[in-house]
Protein backbone atom coordinates (compact mmCIF):
# COMPACT_ATOMS: atom_id res chain seq x y z
CA UNK A 1 0.00 0.00 0.00
CA UNK A 2 1.06 3.35 -0.96
CA UNK A 3 0.26 5.94 1.05
CA UNK A 4 1.93 9.56 1.57
CA UNK A 5 3.06 10.00 5.36
CA UNK A 6 -0.02 12.17 6.38
CA UNK A 7 -2.69 10.12 5.16
CA UNK A 8 -0.83 7.31 6.79
CA UNK A 9 -0.38 9.02 9.98
CA UNK A 10 -4.29 9.71 9.79
CA UNK A 11 -5.78 6.13 8.94
CA UNK A 12 -3.39 5.06 11.78
CA UNK A 13 -5.10 7.31 13.95
CA UNK A 14 -8.65 6.69 13.02
CA UNK A 15 -7.91 2.84 13.36
CA UNK A 16 -6.15 3.48 16.78
CA UNK A 17 -9.42 5.67 18.01
CA UNK A 18 -12.09 4.49 16.55
CA UNK A 19 -11.81 0.82 15.76
CA UNK A 20 -10.66 -1.00 19.50
CA UNK A 21 -12.79 -3.31 21.14
CA UNK A 22 -12.70 -7.46 21.71
CA UNK A 23 -11.94 -9.59 18.77
CA UNK A 24 -11.55 -12.90 18.22
CA UNK A 25 -8.56 -14.84 18.83
CA UNK A 26 -6.95 -16.67 15.97
CA UNK A 27 -6.03 -20.20 16.98
CA UNK A 28 -2.78 -21.45 17.51
CA UNK A 29 -1.50 -24.38 15.41
CA UNK A 30 0.50 -27.62 15.78
CA UNK A 31 4.01 -25.19 15.65
CA UNK A 32 2.30 -22.99 18.75
CA UNK A 33 1.95 -20.17 16.44
CA UNK A 34 -1.27 -18.37 15.39
CA UNK A 35 -3.23 -20.02 12.55
CA UNK A 36 -2.31 -18.45 8.98
CA UNK A 37 -5.61 -19.91 7.92
CA UNK A 38 -8.03 -17.80 9.93
CA UNK A 39 -9.51 -19.94 12.07
CA UNK A 40 -10.33 -18.97 15.86
CA UNK A 41 -9.76 -20.38 19.15
CA UNK A 42 -13.09 -20.99 21.00
CA UNK A 43 -13.73 -22.32 24.43
CA UNK A 44 -14.57 -25.87 25.68
CA UNK A 45 -18.67 -24.61 25.95
CA UNK A 46 -18.08 -23.58 21.97
CA UNK A 47 -17.81 -19.70 22.39
CA UNK A 48 -15.31 -17.62 20.57
CA UNK A 49 -12.36 -16.62 22.33
CA UNK A 50 -11.94 -12.69 22.68
CA UNK A 51 -8.89 -10.84 22.99
CA UNK A 52 -8.39 -6.56 22.42
CA UNK A 53 -7.83 -5.54 19.49
CA UNK A 54 -8.56 -3.43 16.30
CA UNK A 55 -11.88 -4.38 14.59
CA UNK A 56 -11.41 -3.48 11.49
CA UNK A 57 -10.28 -4.82 8.43
CA UNK A 58 -8.11 -2.92 5.72
CA UNK A 59 -8.88 -3.21 2.17
CA UNK A 60 -7.14 -0.74 -0.45
CA UNK A 61 -7.26 -1.56 -4.04
CA UNK A 62 -6.08 0.57 -7.21
CA UNK A 63 -6.81 3.64 -5.16
CA UNK A 64 -5.33 7.34 -6.94
CA UNK A 65 -7.81 9.74 -5.46
CA UNK A 66 -9.69 9.66 -8.53
CA UNK A 67 -13.64 8.57 -9.24
CA UNK A 68 -14.23 4.41 -9.63
CA UNK A 69 -11.00 3.22 -7.76
CA UNK A 70 -11.99 1.20 -5.12
CA UNK A 71 -11.57 1.67 -1.37
CA UNK A 72 -13.38 -0.05 1.43
CA UNK A 73 -12.95 -0.10 5.11
CA UNK A 74 -14.74 -2.78 6.78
Amino acid sequence: MHLSPENARTLFEMVKSQYRGAVPRFAIDDSETMSSKGKFSHRPDGSLRMAEGYRVLIDIENYSGTEGDAVALF
